[in-house]
C-alpha cells in the first residue's frame, strides 16, 4: 500500500452486479471516459464535501474510516430517474431512497480527513455521462434504460484518481455488515 495520496480521493459505495455491468455498458455507448472508472456512489469527496485532498497519509485516511465503518450497514435501493446537473453535461441517475446515502455522507463528514472546499450540496449519484451534449433521443433513451430492479450496496472504497492522465487506484475496500 502507498503511504501517501499521489492524487485527489474519494470514498464511494460500489454497485454490485447486474445493476454495475448495466451501468458500464451505457457508459461504453455514451461516455467513454466514466466506462473505465468503478460503478460507485460517492459518499465523500464529490458534492457536499469536496475531493479528499492529495498529500495526505493514506494510513491514517484508513484508520479514521477504518473506526468508524462498523457503523455503516449494507442496505437496498432503486434508481428513481435520469437527472442532468444544472448548466452541465452530466447526467446522471438518482437514487430514490437517498435517506442512508445522507446518513453516511454526514458520518464520513465527521472523521478528521482534509478535503478541497466545494460550493455544492451533497447529492448521491451515479455520473453516466459528462462529456458533450446528448441528443434528445440520446435523454430518453437513457431514461428508459434505468433499472428499477433493488440494488444491494455492502462495500465502501476510497478511490484515488488523477485525470489527466486518467488513473483510478482502488486503494481499500470495506465489507459492510
Amino acid at each position: 500500500m502507498k503511504d501517501i495520496l499521489e492524487a485527489d480521493a474519494y470514498l464511494v459505495l460500489l454497485l454490485p452486479e447486474p445493476v454495475s455491468i448495466e451501468i458500464v455498458n451505457l457508459r461504453k455507448k455514451y461516455d467513454q471516459l466514466l466506462a473505465k472508472l468503478p460503478v460507485e456512489i460517492t459518499v465523500s469527496g464529490s458534492s457536499g464535501t469536496g475531493p479528499i485532498k492529495a498529500g495526505q497519509n493514506v494510513k491514517k485516511i484508513i484508520d479514521a474510516v477504518d473506526n468508524i465503518v462498523d457503523q455503516i450497514f449494507s442496505f437496498e435501493f432503486n434508481f428513481l430517474k435520469m437527472n442532468q446537473f444544472p448548466g452541465t453535461n452530466i447526467y446522471y441517475l438518482e437514487p430514490e431512497q437517498r435517506n442512508n446515502f445522507d446518513k453516511i455522507h454526514h458520518l464520513l463528514e465527521s472523521i478528521n480527513i482534509e478535503h478541497h472546499p466545494i460550493q455544492y450540496p451533497y447529492n448521491p449519484h451515479c455520473s453516466i455521462h459528462s462529456t458533450g451534449n446528448l441528443s434528445s433521443n440520446d435523454k430518453s433513451i437513457l431514461a428508459e434504460r434505468i433499472s428499477r430492479e433493488k440494488v444491494k450496496v455492502n462495500q465502501l472504497a476510497l478511490i484515488e484518481f488523477s485525470y489527466p492522465p486518467f488513473i483510478c487506484n482502488i486503494l481499500k475496500v470495506w465489507t459492510l455488515k
